[in-house]
């Protein structure tokens, strides 16, 4: 099932002329769409916008009858939904181990077969410190793991830009770099600060011999807890992109990773008097 923007075939627009002035002007209604069947809701409920068979339950064919009509979509919508629900809980995160304080979750992408990836700890550090660390773009290759080269290709604010990185990846593969967008924002409320990254891999030219890195969204959340440490979460969908079969980006999905988190956990110290201007 998903819900799609509005649209009407045009040999089907004389019959519901109303409708789509109404729909075109507010522009907030929607489609339901469920394996080619489509339609709009207004005051009387769901209306076909043309016949077809609903493929889940095998009733459509009835919507041409009054007293049928909203009962068979209220069956195939609740099918539907039903599936959806059910698909939802397959993908929820599973814990796959524990390595050193780092906890490790896996799921299943849902556009591919690559795992995304979710980690999580806890660290005894202000919240200024973890974050000064994650802002000190030219030192990010001290602590991530393969990372050859970060740098800042533009700076839209202080917690909003773009960022070019460089990683060295291990013989027969080729090396590979990447562009992502960054935002960074805190909760007033329970200072929980979140920075989410997301490719933007046609930024900048590719360069010849690397592999450019096109699906790549990362999100970490740096929340302080009451008893002064400060919890992290690391949440990672990316696709390495070349000729990497899938078993062997899933066999090694958290390697880097943890890796990563260890070598954090190590250069944190350094940042013990660091201050980030806009953390409250």
């Amino acid at each position: 099932m998903r819900i799609a923007p509005w649209y009407l075939p045009q040999q089907d627009q004389s019959n519901h002329l109303d409708s789509i002035v109404q729909l075109n002007q507010n522009l907030v209604d929607i489609v339901y769409s469920d394996e080619g069947s489509n339609f709009y809701l207004d005051s009387s409920g769901f209306v076909p916008v043309y016949q077809k068979t609903c493929a889940k339950t095998g009733v459509a064919q009835y919507l041409k009858t009054p007293e049928m009509k909203r009962l068979s979509l209220f069956v195939c919508l609740i099918t539907s939904l039903s599936s959806y629900h059910l698909s939802a809980q397959n993908n929820s995160w599973k814990f796959r181990h524990d390595q050193n304080g780092i906890q490790v979750f896996t799921r299943k992408d849902s556009t591919s077969n690559i795992l995304e990836i979710k980690f999580r700890t806890e660290v005894k550090a202000s919240l200024n410190a973890v974050v000064a660390m994650a802002c000190d773009i030219p030192n990010l290759k001290n602590w991530s793991y393969r990372l050859k080269e970060s740098s800042q290709l533009k700076e839209v604010s202080e917690t909003e830009g773009y960022l070019y990185m460089y990683s060295d990846f291990p013989f027969p593969f080729s090396d590979r770099d990447m562009i992502v967008h960054y935002i960074m924002k805190q909760d007033p409320y329970t200072k929980q600060v979140t920075f989410v990254s997301k490719s933007v891999y046609n930024a900048i030219p590719e360069k010849d011999g690397v592999v450019r890195i096109k699906i790549i969204e990362s999100k970490w959340t740096y929340t302080p807890l009451p008893n002064g440490m400060v919890r992290l979460e690391y949440q990672l969908k990316s696709d390495p992109g070349g000729n990497i079969p899938n078993w062997l980006i899933n066999l090694a999905a958290d390697d880097g990773p943890l890796k990563s988190i260890a070598n954090l956990k190590e250069f944190l110290p350094k940042y013990e008097n660091a201050k980030v201007a806009f953390l409250k």
